[in-house]
């Protein structure tokens, strides 16, 4: 009679280190997102926005655009943004710098114009703790182009903004060059 229960308590077992595996296995799979992959699967995007918030590419002239980024998280799981990753974006020359067509000597080439913001950026050396965007889109900063005291309305024109987008996280670096035009 022990015989018989010895080989239920194997076949137990067995099932039991066959499930533990399977789910190890699958778990694993699922968390194979590694941080340097995760880095990999964003993707960044300028958007310009008129007054009501909705992007566009054609807008009134003198119109108060809203200039924002939009963090694009296509991993499995929510990204760790930083307050740090923030204050390098602003730092960085020509971040969301918009530019006009020149109608002067040389039609056809653009003239920087300005940011929504003043530069330079004052950036606090707190340490604050980094949130969670969650998969899918997030807009990471919406600024309309009248906060910079600098800027005047925008006139009847084509014009495009451009900002770099550098991550470096934890070793693991990616650059995105982005543009966007749009006409007033």
């Amino acid at each position: 009679m022990k015989a018989p229960c010895k080989h239920k308590t194997i076949r137990i077992r067995s099932a039991l280190t066959m499930i533990f595996l399977c789910a190890v296995v699958s778990g694993c799979e699922k968390d194979a997102d590694t941080l340097a992959d995760q880095v990999q699967q964003l993707g960044f995007e300028i958007l310009v926005l008129g007054e009501d918030q909705q992007p566009g590419t054609v807008f009134e002239p003198g119109t108060d655009i809203h200039i924002a980024l939009k963090l694009i998280n296509n991993s499995g799981k929510p990204f760790q943004w930083k307050y740090e990753y923030d204050c390098h974006l602003f730092q960085t020359e020509d971040f969301l710098l918009v530019y006009r067509r020149s109608e002067g000597e040389t039609p056809g080439d653009y003239v920087p114009i300005g940011t929504p913001y003043q530069p330079p950026i004052a950036c606090l050396t707190i340490n604050l703790p980094p949130y969670d965007l969650p998969r899918g889109e997030t807009v990471l900063g919406n600024m309309p182009w009248s906060t910079n005291p600098d800027n005047h309305p925008l006139s009847t024109g084509k014009y495009y903004v451009v900002a770099r987008v550098e991550l470096n996280i934890d070793g693991h670096s990616t650059t995105w060059d982005l543009r966007t035009d749009f006409e007033m």
